[in-house]
């Protein structure tokens, strides 16, 4: 089983499919790469969001949607502009030296480059604007989200309730 990313779930065309262990590496190396950049609530909540996709738990049902990210339409245009200098960075292989493994740089390029082209498509008309609140609600005062957005001590990515997307994976 797999996960596929898409726009939104009434374009198949507009999407991505990749294996479980190549989402787990995706998500690390968008991990690794942003986490260190994250600068304002709104790009570290992008962030554990994604790392709320840890294949720790949801094994190939970890796809998505990116209309479906906890957008901040206050913050949209700098959060899609962070998001995406987070995959250039990732491209440029930016702290995979803390990586356990060295990822197929030939597929996570693919993953990077087909997720960039999704997210430089995504405008504020078309996100869900319910997303962030409905997120932000299932949160308990335990979530990351709620404690300061933590980090791993030995990788330096934001954790999500599952804890180290890297160690994890």
């Amino acid at each position: 089983m797999g996960n596929s990313i898409r726009l939104d779930g009434n374009n198949p065309e507009e999407a991505f499919s990749m294996s479980n262990g190549g989402t787990d590496a995706f998500l690390n190396v968008l991990l690794i790469s942003g986490s260190p950049l994250a600068k304002t609530i709104s790009q570290k909540r992008l962030l554990v969001w994604l790392a709320e996709k840890d294949q720790i738990v949801t094994r190939g049902n970890s796809g998505f949607d990116i209309i479906d990210m906890p957008w901040d339409p206050d913050t949209f245009g700098e959060d899609k502009a962070f998001l995406i200098t987070v995959i250039n960075a990732a491209l440029e292989r930016k702290n995979w030296e803390l990586l356990d493994y060295s990822p197929d740089s030939k597929i996570i390029d693919s993953y990077l480059e087909q997720f960039k082209s999704l997210v430089t498509a995504v405008t504020p008309q078309i996100i869900n604007k319910a997303a962030l609140h409905d997120w932000l609600s299932d949160k308990d005062n335990d979530d990351p989200v709620n404690c300061g957005f933590p980090k791993c001590r030995k990788h330096g990515v934001l954790l999500s309730f599952f804890g180290c997307q890297v160690c994890n994976g």
